[in-house]
């Protein structure tokens, strides 16, 4: 019997053995007995294991409630360091699966050096390493070692055991509560009533999520007095007194669980409501009762904590105050990637001096660092986020306490006793300087920074004007340069310690611009440049900039040379479409991208690849007064080929007169066309009608229709029209539309995009959402296409419908227009049809004019010169040659110069060889 089994408890006097508890199961941490060993003391199955008998597992998972024990996980631990590079993850995890998973039937395996983990998934003839939902590699702790270890190997396992497809080795998201429809429609009613930015309306719906999810999990009773302030009695108040009930009792509540920082903010104080407006207190009455209809609130869905602030504030106006940009969370899942981050010791600090609502030092508490703040051990690591708006810090907090409601599910007393203190102790305001973050010129603080900082060029001399009236922040900004970003990167390089990373979205101005020569001057003197990351344009929602992940190591010695090559990718897509709908995409560059810097690190001057996306380029090759936009470095054909940019296109003088005699083959059609038209039925009376008559027209509103709906049902071929009412732009295809009645004509009216309408005649059939009206014109003796071009030319033109002056049901009651009429007031139907006719008359002439430049507006000239005219070499040569050929002219009409004319004929004769 193994005396391994003895020593660390495993087996007792009278020889029963009995692991550590791992979920259901019972874990072994082992690494000096053999498999014989274990099968003798019954902890792995009873078969021989041939030559694999005298292997010595590190440590293992086994499901011993049955008659048969079954092992559920291997684990083989490895020096801290050894799994630097994926070759040898690769081969060690075959290792793993040849002589011990299957010798043992075990599924599950895994590599760790204790700071890499690898996971893979076994079968008989193959096996592969473990996927997370997102596609990145999964890398979850496997430390047998500790009770928080062994909590979160019994969590993964079941996991695994129920969101696992073992097809593809990745797992699918939980089956847990997500509430964006909930979220959405709060969204929509806060911003009906109010008329607020989305990021207020965002800051209500959280604010009641809180209230909702802390009432659940009976955290939220009473408040101080002793009077109630649970969700259901705060339900129950009449209209008239719900909203002030709630300003005088819950709230005060909640900010007594979660007490304003120092900077005096909380995880609430954004509601915007207001109790003094009694209609308010209907809509807050109807808001609480859909979070009653939804049900708890527990086990909130991690997808919805990635995305709910990503999915209000991306359209947001005063995102772009002070040039800040919403990050996609698909780029900040690359960059926690990147980073390195769950390699990071206790204690050491993670900051971004532009957090935002704090995506940057959230997203590593989704997958790389599980156990920081779960448990009152964890070695967690110093979060540190710095933002000069206080709302936006308000969100941060609550999207912090969002991502650790788990927390609050598993110990909601013990966690409302730590988390106020962590939060604040996180998330700080500094919209007491003027300057914000850039006030606190940090000197070898941080061990790793990600961040966004804003960028603009417009106002940063006054920055600089107030910093340099601190003697302290003249010297720590002292490196001159013309953008906000400049500002930030001297911070960010300045806070760093020696030895550690910097991963910062920078604008192609920083890279490019010869005012920040000095800047990249001082990059050089003071990190190793890493990477530079090229992302697409529009990667970002408010801007079409082209942005850059740059990544830098702070050097341990500033002025040493830097020998390593600079990593660089061109992506293409980033996993969502870049419009203002985002809809996910298969697509996605980020994570090879990802594995590509990873694999880099491990040996720089080694690394090779076969991805076109991904060039090294010699350190060389960057220097301070040229530009760092390597995308530009990729030859033209590559761009094109990979994407980047459009294909052009060159014509000759012969092809340019063939398209502008088609131009003007259609100019003179519609000319003609247009000449016809002739107001042979006159129109001599009018009567008025009003969209709101219900005798002669019907109007109503699509319903929602979510996007996995469109993307992942099966599909159909009838037209979904949304903010998009023209044909050929639909919003996608359905089997069956959510409309019944195609009886009458239909115009079809877009509601939150630039004002349109569209005609679809009688038994055509479509679908819409709720973003597109549809106007069904009842009278057979009113032409649908005179009332789509009377709406839109006469009463939508003239009150200005757009994407501000929604048209609304409400508002689309109010339109009156004009129509022809006979003189007994009857409709003329025969004058609607020929203005009609006119009116699409003109504007098929406009759009196909319109179509025909706009085929050679980005036309080049072809410059090629012929290929079979003989090329006479470089002009320095050709012109010594003319000018010798010259002097032997001279010196035969001039035989007195013939001393040195052996001379030049010979120099001839060497050029023109």
């Amino acid at each position: 019997m193994s005396e391994e089994l003895w020593q660390k408890g495993y087996l007792n006097d009278k020889g029963r053995v009995r692991g550590h508890p791992v979920g259901p199961y019972e874990g072994f941490n082992l690494g000096a007995t053999t498999l014989e060993q274990l099968r003798r003391a019954g902890i792995v199955p009873d078969h021989s294991y041939g030559r694999f008998a005298t292997r010595k597992p590190d440590g293992l998972v086994v499901d011993r409630r049955g008659m048969a024990p079954m092992v559920k996980l291997v684990v083989e631990y490895k020096d801290r360091g050894r799994l630097d590079s994926p070759a040898k993850t690769r081969e060690f995890s075959e290792k793993v699966a040849d002589e011990y998973c299957r010798p043992l039937s075990c599924e599950f395996g895994g590599v760790s050096d204790h700071t890499r983990n690898s996971w893979i998934l076994v079968s008989d003839g193959d096996w592969q390493f473990i996927r997370r939902e997102d596609d990145y590699p999964f890398d979850y702790p496997m430390n047998l070692a500790t009770q928080d270890g062994r909590s979160l190997l019994g969590r993964t396992l079941g996991r695994f055991e129920t969101s696992l497809n073992k097809p593809r080795a990745a797992l699918v998201s939980l089956d847990a509560v997500n509430p964006t429809t909930l979220a959405e429609q709060t969204w929509q009613d806060v911003w009906l009533a109010c008329g607020q930015q989305p990021e207020a309306c965002l800051a209500t719906f959280i604010e009641l999520l809180i209230f909702k999810f802390l009432s659940d999990l009976n955290v939220l009773q009473l408040d101080k007095s002793g009077v109630p302030v649970d969700f259901n009695t705060v339900l129950k108040k009449p209209i008239s007194k719900i909203l002030p009930y709630y300003f005088q009792h819950v709230r005060p509540a909640i900010k007594d669980l979660f007490p304003p920082g120092a900077d005096g903010t909380s995880v609430i104080n954004g509601m915007v409501l207001d109790p003094s407006v009694h209609d308010q207190g209907r809509l807050f009455l109807q808001i609480l009762e859909r979070f009653r209809d939804f049900g708890s609130l527990r086990r909130i869905d991690p997808e919805f904590k990635s995305r709910i602030f990503e999915r209000f504030l991306k359209k947001s106006l005063s995102v772009k105050n002070w040039g800040q940009y919403f990050t996609p969370r698909n780029i900040i899942k690359a960059m926690v990637e990147m980073s390195g981050v769950e390699h990071l010791p206790k204690s050491a600090v993670l900051a971004d001096p532009a957090c935002g609502v704090g995506g940057f030092l959230l997203e590593p508490l989704m997958n790389k660092r599980p156990f920081d703040f779960r448990t009152k051990n964890a070695p967690n690591l110093k979060y540190l986020g710095w933002d000069r708006d206080d709302k936006t810090i308000i969100l941060a907090k609550a999207n912090m306490l969002v991502h650790l409601s788990e927390l609050l599910e598993e110990d909601p007393q013990g966690a409302i006793a730590r988390l106020p203190k962590i939060l604040n102790d996180t998330f700080h305001s500094v919209s007491n300087q003027i300057t914000g973050s850039l006030a606190k010129a940090p000197i070898e603080q941080f061990d790793l920074v990600m961040t966004n900082p804003p960028y603009v060029t417009r106002g940063t001399g006054k920055h600089r004007d107030f910093l340099r009236q601190n003697q302290k922040t003249a010297d720590y900004y002292s490196v001159r340069g013309s953008g906000i970003e400049n500002l930030f990167m001297q911070l960010i390089i300045n806070g760093l310690k020696p030895n550690a990373r910097a991963l910062v979205i920078v604008p192609d101005g920083l890279l490019l611009r010869h005012s920040e020569d000095a800047l990249r001057a001082y990059i050089l003197e003071t990190c190793d440049l890493e990477a530079i990351v090229s992302l697409p344009k529009n990667a970002f929602y408010s801007t079409p900039k082209r942005t850059y992940i740059f990544v830098v190591r702070k050097k341990q010695v500033p002025g040493r040379e830097q020998k390593n090559p600079v990593f660089s990718y061109l992506i293409g897509e980033v996993g969502e479409t870049r419009d203002a709908k985002r809809f996910v995409i298969g697509d996605n560059d980020l994570p090879k991208m990802s594995a590509a810097f990873r694999l880099f690190q491990g040996n720089p001057e080694q690394f090779q690849t076969t991805d076109p996306r991904c060039k090294v380029f010699p350190i060389d090759g960057f220097k301070p007064g040229e530009h760092w936009l390597v995308n530009k470095w990729w030859s033209r054909e590559e761009r094109e080929h990979l994407g980047d940019v459009d294909e052009e296109v060159f014509v000759s003088p012969a092809e340019l007169t063939s398209l502008l005699n088609d131009a003007g083959e259609t100019l003179d059609r519609h000319a003609l066309l247009l000449q016809e038209i002739e107001a042979v039925h006159p129109v001599s009376h009018t009567v008025t009608v009003s969209l709101a008559d219900k005798a002669l027209f019907s109007m109503g509103i699509g319903k929602r229709v979510l996007k996995r709906e469109l993307f992942y049902g099966s599909g159909g071929d009838i037209p979904l029209y949304s903010a998009n009412v023209e044909v050929g732009k639909e919003h996608g295809f359905v089997k069956q539309s959510n409309l019944t009645d195609f009886s009458y004509p239909s115009l079809l009216w877009s509601i939150d995009s630039d004002f349109n309408m569209s005609v679809r005649q009688a038994g055509e059939q479509f679908a819409t959402t709720d973003h597109c009206g549809r106007l069904e014109v009842l009278n057979g003796n009113l032409d649908p296409d005179y009332c789509r071009a009377a709406i839109i030319y006469g009463f939508g033109r003239l009150y200005g419908f757009d994407r501000v002056t929604r048209p609304s049901l409400r508002r689309m009651e109010s339109v009156t227009f004009r129509v022809p009429a006979k003189s007994d007031g009857a409709f003329d139907l025969e004058a609607q049809r020929m203005l009609a006719k006119e009116y699409n008359t003109i504007q098929d002439a406009v759009d196909d004019v319109k179509m025909s430049f706009e085929q050679m507006a980005d036309l080049k000239p072809r410059a090629e010169l012929s290929k079979d005219a003989v090329d006479l070499g470089e002009w320095e040569d050709v012109e010594d040659a003319l000018v010798a050929r010259e002097r032997l002219r001279e010196i035969n009409e001039n035989p007195h110069l013939l001393i040195s004319g052996k001379k030049l004929q010979e120099r001839l004769d060497a050029l023109l060889a």
